[in-house]
């Protein structure tokens, strides 16, 4: 295998990489990315649990998510600023009141039911975060009941209704030593009669705690069968699908980085080779090729140190480099170069001198030959 077949896999391999995360970072974030959005500023006194991403549901449709959230400032009345990114596909009347529930399993979600007053037409959302968060432009919403106070509540109620079992027990035994005593008419009646005011005020007793309770049993069997609803609709057919669909594209990234590391595997191989083996990469010749060059290097600079640590002063680059006697000498025949080129300097100049005036004259020749100069 050449190094342009592994380059091509290589790349290969990281194009698929780029790929799938794309389309997981499409399909996770689409609503951020490449839709329209529309901003709502929701005060809540309180929001236990809300992030960002939270679900924003109307009649159980999902219309946007939770963009960002923050408090509110000092001279502003307490509580938390939510705002929410909403679909503009999805039309929300003005007067809708946003409600923060969270559900039995923890589930934290923002649910938009209708307003009890008689604003018509949609309500007012702004194309940016900064501008819905103004004051004045904020929507009040509520906070729902935590559904674990409820189950509190509820396990109070059973309690309550523990201990009327008991009564109810007890006024059984009653009844029973009544039957045993029937023998005695005076004793059976006295003891029927406390046997009645005893079941007379267990009544009385469980009577009173559903009526207290009323309120408070209604909401929590209604949040239990939302939850079932909640947990069916969770892994219908087409989340199955969705998952199916991940697994298949994790287990085909897996074969692919699979086959990579096996084409790794003779260089992997070759780096444990010996020093007498003989490699058969391109990579492994290289590795070999610079191990001879660093070998070579140490041949060459062996010499250098006198095998104590410190700088031979015997041979000849050390020589030159820590005698002194080599630099003088070389002083010297730089200023006797110096002096020669100056001594040229003055031959050139009387050449150029002469070379001129030849030049303008060149008659002066034969003059100079004639008469003897």
């Amino acid at each position: 295998m050449n190094d342009r077949v592994m380059q091509f896999r290589i790349g290969m391999f990281v194009i698929a990489s780029g790929m799938v995360l794309t389309m997981l970072i499409v399909w996770f974030e689409a609503p951020a990315l490449i839709q329209e959005r529309r901003y709502v500023t929701v005060f809540f006194p309180e929001a236990p649990g809300v992030d960002r991403g939270i679900p924003v549901r109307k009649s159980g449709v999902r219309v946007g998510e939770v963009f960002s959230f923050t408090f509110t400032e000092a001279d502003q009345p307490e509580g938390v600023l939510v705002t929410l990114s909403l679909d503009p596909a999805y039309s929300i009347r003005a007067g809708t009141v946003p409600r923060l529930g969270r559900a039995l399993i923890g589930d934290v979600a923002i649910d938009l039911l209708p307003g009890s007053g008689t604003e018509t037409g949609p309500i007012t959302a702004y194309d940016s975060p900064e501008e819905s968060a103004r004051p004045g432009r904020w929507v009040e919403g509520v906070v729902a009941t935590d559904p674990f106070l409820l189950l509190t509540d509820a396990s109070k109620i059973v309690e309550r209704a523990d201990s009327t079992m008991v009564a109810i027990e007890a006024a059984a035994t009653n009844l029973s030593e009544v039957v045993g005593k029937a023998d005695k008419l005076e004793e059976f009646l006295e003891t029927w009669g406390r046997t009645g005011e005893s079941v007379e005020a267990v009544a009385s007793d469980l009577g009173r705690v559903l009526r207290e309770n009323e309120s408070e049993i209604k909401p929590t069997v209604a949040t239990i069968r939302s939850v079932a609803e909640k947990f069916d609709a969770a892994f219908d057919a087409e989340t199955q699908d969705q998952f199916k669909r991940t697994l298949a594209t994790v287990s085909s990234a897996s074969q692919r980085l699979d086959a990579v590391l096996a084409d790794l595997q003779p260089v992997a191989a070759e780096l444990k080779l010996g020093p007498t083996d003989t490699p058969r990469t391109n990579l492994g010749q290289i590795l070999l090729r610079t191990n001879r060059i660093a070998y070579d290097v140490g041949v060459l600079t062996a010499h250098l140190h006198d095998g104590k640590g410190r700088l031979n002063t015997r041979g000849t680059l050390q020589r030159l480099i820590s005698d002194p006697q080599l630099y003088d000498d070389l002083m010297l025949v730089l200023r006797s170069a110096d002096a020669t080129v100056n001594d040229a300097r003055a031959v050139l100049r009387t050449f150029g001198s002469f070379a001129d005036r030849i030049n303008r004259d060149p008659g002066l020749i034969t003059t100079g030959v004639l008469n003897g100069r």
